[in-house]
């Protein structure tokens, strides 16, 4: 039976990991500061991360009784609420101690553990906090800001190791991204991926990195746009069944996957926007509805994600206007051709000065 060790069991995501390991046949160690009761296949440890030797007996005292310790899953952590000016340094300090500190003292105490045995899995949980801001929690957030964006670093392709990011066209876009914070993000993945994916109109530095941890900056595994359009559940698709198509009534609580999510929130914030892209949604939406519109614009959305890291082959925003010129003469090329299959031809009326 494998043994795992999960700090901060005694509740939150913690007590959830050593139910659902518990479950599935492990023999599940939970830690808390307090004297807590085993609950559910859990034998819980009195353990505090902030202390050296309570870290060092509850581990020694998992050895002794099973002889190892096949994973340890870093949970137990806490949040610091409240204006920066107002934090008191020590406070700040003792969330260090424990959600930084506190993970590497559990990982020194059970690394030799794993290292006699030749084998371990350590699993660290981490924070959104690290990803974008949370109000009043400028020091929780920092902590783990700046954990996620040194493992990003370690992921930086090597040709594009010191270089930034092209220059945003949209100087809006550019703005909103600096005022939200998000620029050192967005250089951080525009080395790892090659390319700068926020240049698309719509598509956010959030939308990127969920784009870029859902499936990587390799697609070749996906040889046409089309069959990387319907992995992500935007390609139309209409059942049939004996030549006729079957009405298929959704079931309650399905979803498309996060990165079609992510992309049709993209394109409801494309209306309005003066772009190209924004024309497309319009014209579409005035034929048949915002809800076609909406998914027809995310589809558009996530072939030009793949155009540019599959081919590296640039986003340019023609604007509004261009494609309004675009539609009006594919248009009038279809009523042209419409027109001499039945024998007549297309005179446009004289413009009066």
């Amino acid at each position: 039976m494998k043994v795992v060790l999960v700090t901060g069991a005694s509740s939150g995501i913690g007590q959830a990991i050593a139910r659902h390991l518990a479950a599935r046949g492990w023999r599940v160690f939970g830690t808390s500061r307090r004297e807590t009761t085993g609950f559910d296949g859990v034998d819980m440890l009195p353990m505090d991360v902030d202390d050296d030797d309570s870290v060092t007996r509850a581990v020694s005292a998992i050895a002794e009784k099973t002889g190892r310790l096949d994973a340890v899953v870093n949970n137990a952590g806490w949040a610091l609420m409240g204006p920066v000016e107002d934090t008191p340094i020590a406070e700040a300090r003792a969330q260090m101690e424990t959600n930084f500190f506190g993970v590497l003292r559990v990982c020194r105490a059970a690394l030799p553990v794993m290292r006699e045995q030749r084998s371990g899995h350590i699993v660290n949980i981490s924070s959104l906090g690290g990803i974008f801001g949370i109000p009043f929690s400028g020091i929780y957030s920092a902590e783990y800001e700046r954990e996620i964006m040194g493992k990003l670093a370690e992921m930086e392709r090597e040709e594009c190791r010191g270089q930034a990011a092209p220059k945003l066209d949209n100087p809006k876009k550019a703005q909103a991204i600096k005022k939200r914070g998000e620029e050192p993000l967005r250089q951080a993945l525009y080395r790892i991926s090659g390319v700068d994916l926020a240049g698309i109109d719509a598509i956010g530095v959030e939308t990127v990195q969920l784009v870029l941890s859902e499936y990587g900056t390799d697609l070749s595994m996906f040889p046409t746009e089309k069959q990387f359009v319907s992995h992500i559940t935007l390609a139309p698709h209409k059942a049939m069944s004996g030549g006729q198509p079957v009405k298929k009534q959704k079931k309650r609580g399905s979803a498309s996957s996060r990165v079609a999510a992510g992309l049709r929130m993209a394109a409801l914030s494309l209306r309005n926007s003066k772009t190209a892209l924004d024309a497309y949604y319009r014209r579409v939406a005035a034929r048949k509805g915002g809800d076609v519109a909406v998914f027809a614009t995310a589809r558009k959305l996530a072939t030009l994600i793949y155009r540019l890291l599959r081919w590296g082959q640039p986003y340019l925003d023609a604007g509004a206007a261009a494609y309004e010129k675009r539609y009006q003469e594919g248009r009038i090329k279809r009523l042209t051709a419409s027109a001499k299959d039945l024998g007549y031809q297309l005179t446009p009326l004289a413009t009066t000065a």
